[in-house]
């Protein structure tokens, strides 16, 4: 799928669907992946309370793999030397956001930045408005990011992303 002009960064897949870089196991894309990311906000209030904040990616459908070795940027990861594994409908995506302020009712919002209740399967309804993705990198061997508008922080422009595609 991708060798670089130095032969140092390779991504290979298989006629049974697997997917590896630099020689190691990434997914089979004709199968449910076992990748899972996840990310977790937690604050405590002084005095009692807090908030907690929940997105999970699990049950994977691949829809493509672009191979390319992309450099990537957030101000949550970043990674030299990463692909980009595109999402398709039937991945499972969790969002939750606790509130609890000592003395207060407890504030629970599953709904998603698109108003969606979660957990729930990604439909051809999310893809309207683009796509959503894994930010895989190869050197730790495993999912660092979710790049897509359901992610809480990109949506609400609390933090940005850059991907770089290496030459």
């Amino acid at each position: 799928m991708y060798a670089s002009l130095d032969l140092q960064q390779l991504v290979f897949q298989y006629s049974n669907g697997d997917i590896y870089a630099n020689g190691q196991f990434v997914l089979n894309v004709n199968k449910t992946s076992e990748l899972v990311w996840s990310r977790e906000f937690n604050l405590n209030y002084p005095g009692g309370g807090y908030h907690h904040r929940t997105h999970r990616i699990s049950s994977v459908k691949v829809k493509k793999i672009d191979p390319r070795p992309i450099r990537y940027t957030s101000n949550y990861a970043s990674s030299d030397y990463a692909i980009i594994i595109y999402l398709d409908e039937g991945t499972l995506f969790t969002y939750a956001d606790m509130v609890y302020i000592n003395g207060g009712p407890l504030i629970s919002n599953f709904a998603d930045t698109s108003g969606q209740i979660t957990p729930r399967f990604l439909g051809s309804f999310d893809f309207t408005s683009g796509d959503h993705s894994l930010i895989f990198d190869i050197a730790t061997q495993r999912v660092i990011d979710f790049y897509s508008g359901l992610n809480y922080y990109y949506y609400s422009h609390v933090e940005e992303a850059n991907i770089a595609f290496i030459q």
